[in-house]
């Protein structure tokens, strides 16, 4: 096992669902994260390699957004990663160098960011945000390993009414082109 800071690893996808394969969906889990009822430890190791002295997220790219956001409101600093030995070139799409991830589904960035900004209100969150309660496993077992990873091929990418999200320094609606960065 390695220890890293989410801000080291990068995503190996170009995007990610808003939603974890059981159904689970992010901002329900992101909530039980930052206001404690759920722990990182508790959820499986990313799976990362390392490829031109970078570290990629193999398995856990959904996970690796929220631990993301959950460093930038300064509740973790570090996670535990095992060391894949290779990856599924078919699912390494990131086109950026895995620096930002696109979010299929409508608003995904900014609930994120409305949760963050109720939980230091001091608002309770996961009241709020409970509309999907994780079932304890936040992936499917496949084969030897754990893969949250969305490859079910849904073709989302088509123009259409739902917003799809960058995660970075600032959010990118691809279909329809507009910068929502505050810079």
């Amino acid at each position: 096992m390695e220890v890293l800071s989410p801000s080291e690893i990068r995503y190996s996808q170009d995007s990610i669902s808003n939603k974890f394969t059981d159904g689970t969906s992010m901002t329900a889990t992101f909530a039980l994260l930052l206001d404690g009822q759920l722990s990182v430890d508790s959820l499986p190791a990313l799976g990362c390699f390392q490829k031109d002295d970078n570290w990629y997220a193999v398995s856990g790219n959904r996970r690796l957004f929220l631990y993301k956001h959950l460093e930038d409101a300064g509740v973790l600093d570090t996670v535990a990663v095992s060391r894949a030995r290779g990856y599924n070139s078919r699912k390494f799409t990131t086109k950026c160098d895995g620096l930002y991830v696109r979010c299929r589904g409508h608003g995904l960035e900014a609930s994120i960011q409305q949760i963050v900004a109720e939980w230091r209100r001091g608002e309770d969150i996961v009241a709020k945000w409970e509309t999907s309660v994780p079932t304890g496993d936040f992936s499917t077992y496949r084969g030897g390993y754990y893969d949250d990873d969305d490859d079910d091929d849904d073709d989302d990418d088509s123009d259409d009414e739902d917003y799809d999200w960058y995660y970075s320094d600032g959010c990118y609606d691809l279909d329809h082109g507009y910068n929502y960065d505050s810079d």
